[in-house]
C-alpha cells in the first residue's frame, strides 16, 4: 500500500472517529471547575493568613514598652534616671474600620470574620459584670466605683435580677458625677419583664444636671440636661425607640459635648444601631445620686421631673461607663 493511500484512509477514519470526544469535553469542563475552585480557595486562604498575621502584628504593636527608672543622689555622687514612653506605632489605630486590619492592610472584599471589634478599655471608669455575685467594679481606670445593693436584687448567672423594689446605687465619684466631663458613653444590657410602666435602667444627677436611660409605655428613652445658664443652659432633651418585653437589648448613651450646647451631642444606640440624636453639652459637676435599676433621688423624664423610685423589673448585665466616645464599631461590639 502506498503511503499516500494509507494517509488518505487514516485521515478519513480519523474524521469519522468520535470515540473520546465526550470524555475530552468532560475533562475540560472538570478542569475548568477545579481551577476556578482553586483560585477562590486560594484567595480565601490568602486573606485568612494575612488577617491572622496582621492580628499577631497588631498584638505585638499593642505591647506597652514604657518604662521609668528613678535616679539616685547621695552626698558625693549620683546616678541619673531614665525613662521611655512608647508612642503609637505606624499604622496602629484602635479605630480601624470594619474590613481594615492592622498595619494599613485593607481588604477589597473583607472576610466576614474580620469585622468584629473588641472595645478598647481606654477611659473605662466603671465596669460591672456581676460575674462575682455582687456589683464590684473591675474597671482599669476607675477609682473603685463598686455599687451597693438597695433592697434585694438577685445576682445570678452573671446578671442582676430586679423584681420591682430594688436597685443598685453607685457612690459619688470624680470619675462620674464630681467632675466636668465632655465625653461619656454608658452601655448596658437589659431584658425587661414589662415595658409599659416607667422604669429607670440608669440615671445620674438630679433635675438640674443629669443623664438618664429608662423605659416608658413601650419606648426606650435616653435623656440629658445641664440647665444653669451660667454653664451651658442645656434644657432636658430626650430621644426614644420602641422596644419589646422579654428581649435582650444593649443600649448605649453617648455624650460628645463641650461648654456650649451643640447639635447631635447626645446620641442613643440600641444593639449597636443609632436610633436618634439631640442637642447637648458637657456635663458639669453635680452631687446627684447614681442609680441602676431605679432612681437614686430625683431625675427628669420626658413627662417632667420625677422623685419616684421608678424601679425596674427584669435583668441588667454588663454596665460600663467610659469617659470617652466609643466608635461605631465599638458600640456594635456588645451586640455581636
Amino acid at each position: 500500500m502506498r503511503f499516500s493511500e494509507f494517509t488518505s484512509r487514516f485521515l478519513k477514519r480519523l474524521q469519522g472517529d468520535t470515540y473520546g470526544t465526550a470524555l475530552s469535553t468532560e475533562l475540560i469542563l472538570v478542569a475548568t471547575v477545579v481551577l476556578i475552585g482553586l483560585a477562590t480557595s486560594s484567595t480565601a486562604l490568602r486573606d485568612a493568613v494575612i488577617s491572622e498575621l496582621s492580628d499577631v502584628g497588631g498584638a505585638v504593636q499593642d505591647l506597652q514598652g514604657c518604662y521609668s527608672v528613678n535616679g539616685l543622689r547621695g552626698h558625693s555622687s549620683h546616678v541619673a534616671g531614665m525613662s521611655y514612653g512608647d508612642s503609637l506605632d505606624h499604622c496602629d489605630n484602635s479605630d480601624d474600620a470594619p474590613g481594615v486590619a492592622d498595619n494599613c492592610i485593607v481588604f477589597d472584599g473583607p472576610p466576614t470574620n474580620e469585622i468584629a471589634t473588641v472595645i478598647a478599655p481606654d477611659e473605662l471608669v466603671t465596669s460591672l459584670s456581676f460575674d462575682g455575685g455582687d456589683a464590684s467594679d473591675t474597671s482599669p481606670f476607675g477609682s473603685d466605683n463598686s455599687g451597693v445593693a438597695v433592697g434585694d436584687p438577685n445576682f445570678t448567672d452573671g446578671v442582676v435580677e430586679f423584681d420591682g423594689d430594688d436597685a443598685i446605687y453607685l457612690p459619688n465619684s470624680d470619675d462620674i458625677n464630681l467632675g466636668i466631663h465632655e465625653e461619656r458613653t454608658i452601655t448596658l444590657t437589659f431584658n425587661a419583664d414589662d415595658v409599659t410602666s416607667t422604669q429607670v435602667l440608669y440615671e445620674e444627677g438630679a433635675t438640674v444636671r443629669g443623664l438618664v436611660i429608662y423605659i416608658d409605655d413601650g419606648m426606650l428613652y435616653i435623656g440629658g440636661w445641664n440647665i444653669p445658664d451660667g454653664e451651658s443652659g442645656w434644657d432636658p432633651e430626650f430621644i426614644s425607640v420602641p422596644i419589646s418585653a422579654g428581649v435582650d437589648n444593649t443600649v448605649s448613651l453617648v455624650l460628645d459635648g463641650d461648654a456650649t450646647v451643640q447639635p447631635d451631642a447626645l446620641s442613643g444606640y440600641l444593639n449597636g444601631a443609632l436610633f436618634g440624636s439631640a442637642p447637648g453639652s458637657q456635663l458639669w459637676q453635680h452631687g446627684g445620686g447614681i442609680g441602676i435599676g431605679g432612681t437614686n433621688g430625683r431625675t427628669n423624664l420626658h413627662t417632667g421631673s420625677s422623685s419616684d423610685d421608678n424601679f425596674f423589673t427584669g435583668t441588667i448585665d454588663d454596665v460600663s461607663i467610659f469617659n470617652r466616645v466609643l466608635t461605631d464599631a465599638e458600640l456594635a461590639a456588645p451586640a455581636q
